[in-house]
Formats: structure tokens, C-alpha cells, sequence
């Protein structure tokens, strides 16, 4: 990176960095930059590597005037930039929404399939025991159809307590997962602000 480029990334980091402080314009400043450079970004890739090969190749050579539709549709997202209009931003999330479910349900239930058939395991060792007793306990945190005087209740009760610290371990060790990744992103910035930019490191 040339000089220009080091400053400004240093000033852009510690503008929010300067967030850890109270939030002040630097740092403002800095989330408007990023999120405008991300949409930007987005907005003109689509425009280049979809919409435009697609009027250009589809309709106008090819003549596929079905794909109007499509395009129509996902125009509609860019009504967010409009507080009157935006509503109409719900019409294409829906479509990709159910699109997407649809076709990775029809076509690649693969991680669904392995997740159920992952459970399935032969009680063999103690882990699978421990496995088998959270994933009963997390199904039965969910199912609250047992009444009080249900003979079953106390059992159920039970079962989900240890279905609410199972799902508390997992979160947890997700959330510790997230954490460090964010500290593998802070030590990254922190290699750069002294070594690139201050030249204090090596």
C-alpha cells in the first residue's frame, strides 16, 4: 500500500475505534463512508454482471421477454431508497425467500438430511449418550402442549430443563466462537496501526 492508502485506512480505524469512547461524527462519518462504498458496490456489480448481460444477451438478441418479469421484481428492491415507496421492497425479499427455501429443500436438502440422520446414533459411548438426552431435551423445551395435571408433566419439566441448558451451552460456545473471531479481526487492525502505519512493529 502507498502512503495515501495507509493514512486513510489508519484514519478510517481509529474513526471507529473512536466509537469505544461515546459515538461521535468521526465515527458517523466513517459507518456512512463504509455503507455507501458496500451499496455502491453492490449496486453497480448487479448492474454489470446481471442486468445489464441480461437486456443486452436475453431480450434483445435471444428475445426471452419472460425474463421482464424477473427483473421487474427485482427492481422493486431498490424502493427501499424511497420512505413511500419501500413497502414494495417486501415483494422481492418474499420471492427470494421462498425461492431459495424451496429450492434448497427440492434440490440440496443435504444439510437438512445430515442433520437428521446425524442424530441417529448408536448409545455406545457416553457422548452420544449426553447427545441424545440434549436433542430430546431441546425438542421437549419447544413442545408446550403438557398440562399441569398431565401425569407427564413433571418428567417433561424435566427433560426441557435440560433441553434450556443445552441450548444455553451452545449459544454460548457460538457466542465465545464469535468472540474470537472479532479478536482475530482486532488484531489484525492493531498489526496494521502499528506496524504499517507507525512502523513500531515488525
Amino acid at each position: 500500500m502507498n502512503t495515501a492508502t495507509i493514512w486513510i485506512s489508519a484514519f478510517f480505524t481509529l474513526a471507529i475505534f473512536s466509537f469505544l469512547v461515546k459515538e461521535n461524527v468521526f465515527y458517523r462519518f466513517a459507518e456512512h463512508v463504509y455503507v455507501g462504498c458496500a451499496s455502491g458496490n453492490l449496486i453497480v456489480t448487479t448492474y454489470h454482471n446481471y442486468l445489464r448481460p441480461t437486456v443486452a444477451n436475453d431480450l434483445a438478441q435471444n428475445g426471452q421477454w419472460h425474463l421482464i418479469v424477473p427483473i421487474a421484481i427485482g427492481l422493486l428492491m431498490y424502493t427501499r431508497f424511497s420512505p413511500r415507496a419501500s413497502q414494495w421492497s417486501r415483494i422481492p425479499m418474499a420471492f427470494w425467500l421462498g425461492m431459495s427455501s424451496g429450492l434448497t429443500l427440492a434440490y440440496t436438502p443435504a444439510p437438512f438430511i445430515g442433520q437428521i440422520t446425524a442424530s441417529f446414533l448408536s448409545l455406545n459411548s457416553v457422548n452420544n449418550v449426553f447427545f441424545l438426552l440434549g436433542l430430546l431435551g431441546t425438542l421437549a423445551y419447544f413442545f408446550f402442549t403438557v398440562n399441569e395435571k398431565n401425569p407427564l408433566h413433571v418428567p417433561y419439566k424435566v427433560t426441557s430443563s435440560i433441553g434450556r441448558w443445552t441450548m444455553m451451552i451452545a449459544l454460548g460456545a457460538a457466542f465465545g466462537s464469535t468472540v474470537m473471531a472479532r479478536f482475530s479481526l482486532l488484531l489484525g487492525r492493531m498489526q496494521f496501526l502499528l506496524g504499517d502505519w507507525l512502523h513500531l512493529i515488525r
